[in-house]
This record gives structure tokens, sequence and C-alpha cells, in this order.
């Protein structure tokens, strides 16, 4: 359970760097040390919309992320896919059988 003092903390923070900054804190103490976030407001079931468009967060180095996002990588990741397809959580292994299946 996250103590009450951190989620007070969360929903009183001003801006959305610190907000991703004491995010991917928490979630590095969890073992996770790269996140990607991100929200398309107009998707649809068969288009995800204008990268333009896209709100991305992420503690990847920008050289990864100039080639997963910038050259469309991301369109063929399990994550990605799983995402679509899902709601909540999804382990690391589901995708890699994925990834093994296709």
């Amino acid at each position: 359970m996250i103590p009450t003092a951190d989620v007070n903390a969360l929903i009183n923070t001003p801006t959305i760097e610190e907000l991703w900054n004491m995010h991917t804190a928490r979630m590095a103490g969890y073992g996770f040390d790269r996140l990607i976030y991100g929200y398309m407001r107009y998707r649809t079931a068969t288009f995800l919309g204008d990268p333009d468009d896209f709100v991305l967060l992420s503690n990847h180095a920008p050289d990864y992320l100039d080639v997963f996002i910038g050259d469309g990588l991301y369109l063929h990741a399990p994550m990605l896919r799983w995402a679509l397809e899902n709601e909540g959580a999804c382990s690391w292994s589901v995708l890699n059988r994925m990834m093994l299946d296709t």
C-alpha cells in the first residue's frame, strides 16, 4: 500500500516533470529503471493518431527514443499490442510468449 504522505505528494505536485520524477524514483525502487508512458487522445481501433499529438514521458536515453518512437518501432512492440487489446498490468513473460508466437 502506498503511504498517504506519498499519495498527497503526488496529487499536490505542481508540474508533470516533478510528478514524473517522483514516479520514476518510486518505480526504480521496485526494480523498474526504464519507463515509457504514452497517452494517445485520438486513438481508434485501427489508428493510434498522429505521433505529434502523443503525450510521451520516458526516462530512456534520447538516442533510444529517437529510434523506438521516431522510426516507428513502437508500432511493432509486443507491449503496445498488448496495451491496445487489454487493460491493467502484464508480465514480461507474457509479452515474451507473444513474441515467440509471432
